[in-house]
């Protein structure tokens, strides 16, 4: 049986506001020119008998440390991994 793992990594964009001493963080992945090489990859692979056995997302953190309010802490998804097999 033939394994692959293809990694799909999101474009992270972070929004900061501080607004009275508190900040917030919008944090949303999006697709990007890595992703649509990701699904290209993907595309091909399934014409040529392979399948998908399953998916994870991955995750990253950030630490954002503000000396004039509060510290954030988030976690985002930073992109998915595509487990394919053949066989």
């Amino acid at each position: 049986m033939d394994f692959k793992r293809i990694w799909m990594v999101y474009e992270i964009k972070p929004k900061i506001e501080n607004t009275g001493g508190m900040t917030t963080v919008t944090c949303v992945p999006a697709d990007n020119d890595d992703t649509s090489e990701a699904d290209k990859e993907i595309e091909n692979l399934l014409k040529l008998g392979w399948r998908i056995a399953s998916t994870c997302p991955v995750t990253a953190t950030m630490n954002i440390l503000n000396p004039k309010g509060d510290d954030v802490y988030l976690t985002y998804t930073k992109g998915i991994e595509i487990f394919m097999v053949k066989g």
